[in-house]
């Protein structure tokens, strides 16, 4: 079920518009976009659109960084042994298994380890602990976690283990007791590193690592590649954890897209040939639904360490028996996922509608997916949604909520409720005791009430309204330099009235969910996919149509057809009335 949309359409200065256009010789459309991207100058679109690497900022303008290297550099030396603890996500598993090869490759006695979060919980959990005094480990490296473990870490440290903190999320009022905390929170929030993922982090210690070096040292060793490899892991725990595509973050995946279609990583070849993406110019939206949902599969089913092992695997045949696990593991995964929703579904039925948030438990929701299942709730109901599977003693809950609602800050106002929590704004996770759910439900309805009522509609920004023939293969080269689209930095939204069907819709995919179409607005009919609208397929041909879609190259019939992907689509009165 989509809920509808409001389109709203955004308004640029047409003097900067012309401006952009005649400066650097973009089309009217793409300075229109560009403008709507915050840049406000000409100056400013040339570095917007400067994507050489040498821009990136100082490993050592983030907080902590010359600690921790200075206490790596001394355990590698000494072959003290160092455990890199990452996290059973792909933010997680890509930036402890990026930075634990390039310890690899200095000489360190390295471990990388990543729990089971269905099992061990989340982060440096009582598992956790023992599994860092299993590895006798000296220095401990958290990546994509631990800037809450207070407790953990400092028992840690209390027994002689030296620990160094990297994370990227919420900012706690008091930093932990860790030899070294980094985090790029800790930044003012203009700075261009201020909002890297987990795996940004780690590649920025990595480039660090690296930095200390001698010349020489450079240039002889394969530590280049390893860096470069590292950026392809990078943009994937970047994307996969929807943080903002701005700033660093843009230039790292940007970059890290190239080197996926390059790689020499078994792992990434297999994990990339097995989502069918080989020979493909990838774009951001082929790790949103390619790489990082059969990464995912692994933690969400109990069994990470396929994924991490797969990361760290260096050998062709290996690597592929390990995707193809992954591959099945995400069909289960799915199958999984559509029960638990349905299940989730009818809870809903029996919720108070004036709840300003969701809060439910069941011992029938599964850890693993409920994170996928609230976010599928989300869009259902405007709310924020919070699941937890209470199947034994200790629920685990993940959430995800909507903008103006931190739920993270929420979990942390209910701790009285709560073991333990951690996430951010839009996403959250938890761990409590399976019989406080309602109380949990009650405090979590309390908090968003002060916040909001009644959610608003969801909301399409447009960037344009448009005729369908200025959609066009130059136009798709200009906005590919505007990328890669994400968070942050959305792809561009255009809408087009008066259009008309070419020939009839057909209904694809699983049960018909989606709907093909071919559309025209004048003489030339291009291709569009609607992705959910399968049930209006009806409607649809009945006349004309008004929609919101972004342009892509088709995935069938090549880089020079252009291809719409609807993402709103008004049939009936509501088309005849306009955009």
């Amino acid at each position: 079920m989509k809920r509808p949309h409001v389109w709203s359409f955004r308004s640029v200065d047409p003097a900067l518009e012309r401006e952009l256009s005649q400066s650097l010789s973009l089309s009217p459309l793409a300075a229109r976009v560009l403008a709507l991207r915050g840049i406000t100058s000409s100056d400013g679109g040339r570095g917007f659109f400067e994507v050489n690497l040498k821009v990136l900022t100082s490993t050592g303008e983030l907080p902590g960084t010359e600690r921790a290297i200075e206490r790596l550099l001394v355990a590698i030396k000494k072959g003290e042994k160092i455990l890199v603890f990452g996290d059973s996500d792909v933010d997680g598993l890509t930036g402890s298994c990026l930075l634990g090869r390039m310890l690899k490759a200095l000489g360190a006695n390295v471990a990388v380890h990543v729990p089971e979060r269905t099992v061990d919980g989340y982060g440096l959990s009582v598992a956790g602990v023992a599994a860092v005094r299993r590895h006798q480990t000296a220095v401990l490296v958290t990546v994509d976690h631990g800037v809450t473990a207070f407790a953990a870490i400092e028992e840690l440290q209390k027994s002689g283990v030296d620990v160094l903190v990297t994370d990227h999320h919420q900012k706690p009022d008091q930093m932990p007791p860790a030899l070294a905390v980094v985090n790029p929170l800790l930044l003012d929030p203009s700075h261009a590193a201020a909002k890297l993922s987990g795996a940004g982090v780690a590649f920025k210690l990595a480039c660090g690592l690296f930095e200390t070096l001698p010349a020489a040292q450079k240039q002889a060793s394969g530590l280049r590649q390893v860096l470069r490899e590292g950026l392809a892991l990078a943009s994937m725990g970047t994307v996969a954890d929807v943080v903002p595509l701005v700033g660093e973050n843009r230039l790292l995946v940007r970059h890290g897209l190239k080197q996926l279609e390059k790689t020499e990583l078994a792992g990434l070849k297999a994990l990339r040939n097995i989502a069918g993406l080989d020979q493909k110019v990838l774009a951001a939206e082929d790790i949103s639904f390619g790489f990082a949902p059969r990464l995912n599969a692994a933690g969400r089913l109990g069994k990470v360490d396929v994924a991490r092992r797969l990361l760290l695997c260096d050998d062709d045949t290996e690597a592929r028996a390990l995707a193809s696990e992954l591959d099945q593991m995400n069909q289960k995964r799915r199958i999984l996922e559509a029960k638990v929703f349905e299940r989730a579904k009818q809870l809903l039925d029996q919720y108070p509608r004036d709840a300003p948030i969701v809060v439910m438990g069941d011992p029938e929701f599964h850890a693993g997916v409920i994170g996928i299942v609230a976010a599928k709730l989300v869009g259902m109901t405007g709310k924020p949604v919070l699941l937890i599977s209470t199947q034994g003693e200790v629920g685990r809950g993940s959430g995800r909520s909507i903008p103006g609602f931190d739920l993270a800050h929420a979990l942390h106002r209910a701790r009285a409720f709560v073991h333990s929590c951690g996430g951010h704004a839009a996403a959250a996770g938890l761990e409590m005791d399976s019989k406080r759910v309602a109380e949990l439900a009650e405090q979590m309805r309390a908090h968003a009430a002060e916040d909001f009522h009644e959610p608003p509609p969801p909301t399409l920004h447009i960037d344009s309204e448009v005729m369908l023939h200025e959609m066009h293969p130059r136009l798709l080269d200009e906005l590919k330099r505007v990328g890669p689209f994400g968070e942050g930095n959305p792809a561009p939204l255009f809408a087009a009235s008066g259009v008309e069907l070419a020939t009839a819709p057909r209904r694809v995919g699983q049960d018909g969910g989606h709907l093909l179409m071919r559309l025209k607005n004048g003489a030339r009919p291009l291709s569009a996919i609607a992705f959910g609208f399968g049930a209006q397929a009806e409607a649809a041909a009945s006349g004309r149509l008004s929609l919101a879609f972004t342009p892509r190259p088709s995935n069938y019939a090549g880089p020079a057809v252009v291809e719409l992907v609807v993402a709103d689509l008004k049939t009936g009165e509501a088309a005849a009335a306009g955009t």
